[in-house]
């Protein structure tokens, strides 16, 4: 029973940039074919006091078409984890729960936000070759179903692409009027959570200077704890012993 609900879990790299647009941001010319647009609800959980979020983490019921995809992302340099299950449940499923084991700590989980997504883009890929997607995402914010707020968001996914040419794909989408936002995830933004890591200060006490060292420490502890009890990529294990 074990194996198969493991075996129901995806786990993928994600490597984006996302970038902050405004109600006038129009996309580029750029070689290659528009992708399908989308609609989609995200029904984001988390603890009351938001734990996930304050790691950077998200998990959201997400319904496309009748389509419902369980998502639980991870952050990691320069790119997420993403761990997916195709679940019909209203509540998250114990495979996903039991990932999270360590960063919930018994806490129960909670509807916290519902967003709703409107996505349009492109896949460049000149020469048949994928470099990248490019997507535009203007979401809504709800609150039963009342329109509550907006974000607009895009974002540039790597398929083939190499770094310079990411980069490149970066410095046309700033040229047209995109613009570096603070980089938390969308329900953050959301719901205008502060969240921060520790940084400490070179003139802060010393026993203040450790305690913030202990808590970087802990914090990638955490955020491998999932990918170290999922099992299939043997450096999610070596880089929670680095935080140890």
């Amino acid at each position: 029973m074990l194996h198969a609900m493991e075996s129901a879990l995806r786990q993928t790299p994600e490597r984006e940039v996302k970038l902050k647009t405004g109600h006038l941001f129009r996309l580029p010319h750029f070689p290659g074919e528009p992708l399908p647009p989308r609609l989609f609800t995200s029904t984001y959980f988390d603890t009351a006091d938001h734990r996930l979020a304050q790691l950077g983490v998200t998990l959201r019921r997400r319904t496309e078409r009748y389509r419902v995809l369980w998502q639980l992302s991870l952050p990691r340099h320069a790119a997420r984890l993403e761990v997916k299950m195709a679940s019909g449940r209203s509540t998250p499923p114990a495979p996903l729960e039991d990932l999270l084991f360590a960063l919930l700590q018994r806490e129960p989980l909670t509807v916290i936000a519902k967003l709703r997504t409107r996505r349009s883009g492109i896949r460049i890929q000149p020469l048949d070759r994928p470099i990248a997607d490019v997507v535009i995402d203007r979401v809504r914010i709800l609150n039963g179903r009342r329109v509550v707020g907006h974000l607009n968001e895009i974002e540039v996914e790597r398929r083939s692409g190499k770094d310079k040419e990411l980069a490149a794909i970066v410095t046309a989408l700033r040229e047209a009027g995109a613009y570096e936002g603070d980089g938390h995830p969308q329900v953050v933004q959301a719901l205008n959570l502060i969240v921060s890591s520790p940084s400490p200060s070179k003139s802060a006490p010393l026993s203040e200077r450790f305690k913030t060292i202990l808590q970087t420490q802990l914090r990638h502890i955490l955020l491998h704890d999932p990918g170290t009890r999922l099992g299939k990529d043997s450096e999610e294990l070596h880089q929670m012993r680095v935080g140890i």
